[in-house]
């Protein structure tokens, strides 16, 4: 699954095939095609982080719309957990 985040970065799922119960995605750019972190879950604190990669940079309107994403995701997480 890709998922558009902004017009620069865009969201690709990581294989579901290991069962996992949470998504983890990567962050890729749109014009290079850089991987530039990724997303999973985070047990410890119960919610969905950005793990950046070395060496990348971002400015306000690209953290931005990944913290829209995180948000996205944890919402989708309470709302899938309230449904049990």
């Amino acid at each position: 699954m890709i998922e558009l985040i902004s017009d620069y970065i865009h969201a690709t799922e990581f294989d579901a095939s290991d069962k996992r119960k949470t998504k983890k995605f990567q962050i890729i750019s749109n014009s290079s095609g850089a991987v530039l972190g990724w997303v999973g879950w985070y047990g410890a604190w119960r919610q969905y982080v950005f793990n950046p990669c070395n060496d990348t940079l971002f400015n306000h309107g690209c953290l931005d719309s990944i913290s829209d994403f995180l948000v996205q995701l944890n919402e989708m997480q309470r709302a899938n957990r309230e449904k049990k």
